[in-house]
């Protein structure tokens, strides 16, 4: 599976498996995000601002949640039912490994500017790995805003 971005600009990213092709979408306000699976729409909502709650919803039930704890570490746990799955850092990498039953796939960039991502391992739901997949983006998103406003702090202090 690879997501590659939208377009030169575009925080959206198009995802490819075999001769399907999805779409992920990220919005600023909710619902704050949508997947295309290449056969169902989902929507991405924030339904817990404390524990950074957020849930994978097809309109009519939550087909996945995910919990985030406040803090710097980037590890979130996505459940469905009785499933749980760790999205977490590969130790000294940028690699994020999804981790289940049934699931261990693996996020890579594999391009630095131009944001593509591949996504390798076995999983049993297209969904789950898009969702997984939609948190790697977001935090790195995150991640280069933040490294935005604190270059342009230094920049103004020195």
């Amino acid at each position: 599976m690879k997501c590659v971005p939208d377009g030169w600009c575009s925080q959206n990213y198009r995802v490819r498996s075999g001769d399907r092709e999805g779409k992920v979408c990220f919005s600023t306000t909710p619902p704050f995000g949508t997947i295309n699976d290449g056969f169902r729409e989902y929507s991405i909502v924030l339904s817990g601002k404390i524990k950074r709650r957020w849930e994978l919803t097809d309109g009519k039930t939550v087909v996945f949640s995910a919990t985030k704890n406040l803090g710097l570490k980037r590890v979130m746990k996505i459940k469905n039912g009785g499933n749980v799955y760790t999205l977490s850092r590969k130790p000294g990498t940028e690699t994020m490994i999804l981790e289940g039953p049934s699931t261990s796939a693996c996020y890579q960039r594999i391009h630095p500017l131009t944001k593509r991502h591949r996504i390798t391992g076995q999983w049993s739901d297209d969904s789950l790995v898009i969702f997984g997949f939609w948190f790697v983006a977001y935090y790195d998103q995150i991640d280069s805003a933040i490294a935005d406003i604190l270059n342009s702090v230094l920049q103004t202090a020195t």
